[in-house]
């Protein structure tokens, strides 16, 4: 009996994706959610996506070196001050949108209810369409006209 469980459970280590991909599974007590348990294929996958090793460049002499290094800095500084000036320019939509929202509010709240409601016929999905490079099925609905 106890040589089937064991022969029962080598069989399914074997078609795990762990075991195929020759990393150990490492099982213990689980405490909770997150409690120590890390899969080694997770691991993996972060080190693959996440961490990347920086380039060598080859064949650089000591002032290509430093012009390469200056012209990332400064791309950095220009990526930085673009997701500023975006950041901002949001903020500004925003508190636009308050203000109009508080003084259609002191003006009329029937028109502050008619904004603020849901429309009872949703655009998404059924509405709304997709950019699709595949042509519709119908390509002219000539009765689309006649029902208005």
């Amino acid at each position: 009996m106890r040589s089937g469980i064991i022969n029962i459970l080598s069989s399914v280590a074997r078609r795990s994706y762990a075991a195929k991909a020759g990393a150990p599974v490492q099982r213990g007590p689980r405490a909770g959610p997150n409690s120590g348990h890390v899969d080694p294929r997770h691991e993996i996958m972060r080190k693959f996506l996440f961490e990347r090793e920086p380039k060598e460049l080859e064949n650089l002499s000591e002032s290509d070196h430093e012009r390469h290094e200056t012209i990332e800095q400064a791309f950095k500084i220009f990526k930085s001050e673009q997701s500023k000036i975006q950041r901002e320019s949001r903020l500004k939509k925003f508190a636009a949108m308050e203000a109009a929202f508080r003084e259609l509010e002191n003006t009329d709240m029937r028109l502050l209810e008619d904004a603020t409601r849901k429309s009872p016929n949703p655009k998404f999905p059924l509405q709304l369409r997709v950019p699709t490079e595949t042509p519709p099925k119908v390509i002219w609905n000539y009765t689309a006209l006649s029902k208005q």
